[in-house]
């Protein structure tokens, strides 16, 4: 990666966790890729391998697509709130492959739904807390759009055989199922958020104090050239 221009530690920080999804998203993009190739044969009978395949493929374009632009952004130093737009758009987009992935594999009855969850504590980390809280409610009407779709037959339900599974008919369990599931996403939210937002303000400070030494470190080279200077001749316009 390029590197960003001096003296912008809090920039680099938001660069490298912008770089830290990318890198997470190509293992999760082989992962999908590897299980639409695998569980047809062996674990999920009933799983469309060709539309996993189009959701790991679609993966691993948007992935290269926020590359670009992350790198770019580093050429450019952008603002922090750049940055910040740059994660949502990757959350976001990530939800929507997800979902998919979701409804593939039996809507809420799916094995993948606890990934949501995951997805929401990443980012509570990577977010601030008014963008990481809205990430969490739009999981969880993403999660209840397609309830509702499938409940009312708009959607089939690709319940994986043998497992465990969540009558998409019948509202008590559909509602119970989804209101756990919204407890879940935001709870885990909120309290891995808090810890989160801790350590990103002591990190803030950190990077504060860092940027203070830098700039108090430059005065004194400063200083030690003009002593120097000073020191090596009596020429007053040499010295000024």
């Amino acid at each position: 990666t390029t590197s960003m221009p001096p003296h912008q530690p809090l920039l680099e920080e938001l660069a490298q966790r912008a770089d830290w999804l990318i890198r997470y998203r190509w293992a999760a993009a082989a992962g999908v890729a590897a299980g639409s190739l695998v569980g047809p044969l062996a674990v999920v009978p009933g799983l469309s391998c060709l539309a996993c395949c189009v959701v790991a493929v679609a993966m691993v374009l948007y992935n290269l697509l926020f590359r670009f632009l992350a790198g770019r952004m580093r050429r450019t130093a952008r603002s922090v709130r750049d940055w910040g737009r740059l994660a949502s758009g990757q959350f976001l987009t990530d939800g929507g492959a997800l979902i998919l992935l979701v409804h593939l594999t039996g809507g809420l009855s799916s094995p993948l739904l606890p990934f949501f969850v995951f997805h929401a504590i990443i980012a509570s980390v990577l977010l601030p807390p008014r963008a990481s809280y809205l990430h969490a409610l739009a999981t969880v009407g993403l999660v209840g759009t397609l309830a509702a779709l499938e409940y009312a037959a708009a959607l089939p339900n690709r319940a994986i055989p043998g497992l465990w599974r969540v009558d998409p008919q019948d509202p008590l369990a559909v509602g119970v199922s989804l209101g756990f599931f919204a407890v879940t996403v935001i709870v885990s939210n909120h309290l891995a958020g808090s810890l989160a937002r801790r350590l990103w303000a002591r990190t803030r400070e950190t990077l504060a104090l860092k940027d203070d030494i830098e700039r108090d470190a430059a005065r004194v080279r400063s200083l030690h050239a003009i002593a120097r200077t000073v020191n090596s001749t009596l020429d007053l316009k040499v010295v000024l």
